[in-house]
């Protein structure tokens, strides 16, 4: 009894992948993209970046979600993805990498290997998509609870939703605003290769870099990170002496410091980068802000 029970809801998981897609293209990203999702599937919510949409299945969800990834192509998309693959490292390291032609854009779909059980949510399809201006965007598909016993039947759709995607007309913005962290307003001067975006209850301050590096930094609330066998420097942040935090790892060069301000909590830093030269950079960046009140 109970695997017939297991087979049906597999048939009815599979025809649910199955279905037909929205006529009219919904808008990703604040206009940056469009695609038509499957009928019934919703926006989840008015978040600009990322973007997602979630499809409310009998044991599962099928979901996509969409990000600006503030990198550049480089010299070739799918050597970019690439490169870009192995710096985040794990099952994707072993994904298919395969280029795509969407509507004149120029895209790159990764084929991760398809698995029932593990993690959740499981992608099955992940699209860099490049847009008129260089920057790169990723759409991912994935599938939770048990619509992944049908794993290829919802990487199928996905690739015929990809098929839709169209290039939109919105150009890349960032935060334009004064920072507010730590009960003050700070002000930084970001640069027309680099944005300022939004980020928990603080801000990223992110150069855009292109595929397979890394380098942006951090600013919240909060003492800096506490190291091992890391090295400090002091340095001068809105005109008060501080110690930068200093060391690398396998993924790159890092830095962390506080500075202390009027109310009760520090304004924290931290900074990551692919070298040390590329840390440096963005950290220089950050070392020009300013108060503004």
């Amino acid at each position: 009894m109970r695997v017939l029970l297991v087979l049906c809801l597999l048939i009815t998981t599979r025809a649910q992948a199955d279905r037909a897609l929205e006529k009219a293209p919904v808008s990703l990203l604040g206009g940056r993209l469009a695609l038509r999702l499957p009928v019934g599937m919703e926006l989840a919510s008015a978040q600009v970046d990322p973007t997602s949409a979630e499809l409310e299945l009998h044991d599962g969800r099928f979901v996509m979600t969409a990000y600006e990834t503030y990198q550049r192509v480089g010299t070739e998309l799918r050597a970019g993805v690439l490169a870009e693959l192995r710096r985040q490292g794990g099952s994707l390291a072993h994904a298919r990498v395969i280029r795509a032609e969407l509507a004149g854009l120029s895209a790159v779909t990764v084929h991760p290997p398809l698995r029932r059980a593990g993690a959740d949510p499981n992608l099955v399809l992940a699209v860099y998509v490049a847009s008129s201006d260089d920057t790169v965007q990723v759409i991912g598909f994935y599938v939770t609870g048990g619509a992944r016993e049908a794993a290829s039947e919802w990487a199928a759709l996905a690739e015929r939703i990809t098929q839709t995607i169209t290039a939109g007309t919105a150009e890349l913005r960032g935060y334009a605003g004064l920072l507010s962290v730590a009960g003050r307003r700070l002000r930084i001067a970001c640069g027309a290769d680099c944005v300022v975006l939004r980020s928990g209850s603080g801000y990223q301050v992110r150069p855009l870099v292109r595929l397979g590096r890394t380098q942006l930094c951090t600013l919240d609330e909060g003492p800096a990170i506490a190291r091992p066998r890391a090295v400090h420097r002091p340095a001068q942040l809105l005109g008060k002496p501080v110690v930068w935090t200093e060391w690398r790892d396998i993924h790159g060069a890092h830095a962390s410091t506080s500075v202390p301000l009027d109310g009760p909590d520090d304004l924290r830093i931290a900074c990551d980068a692919t070298t040390r030269g590329e840390l440096d950079a963005v950290r220089a960046v950050v070392e020009t802000m300013t108060l503004d009140d």
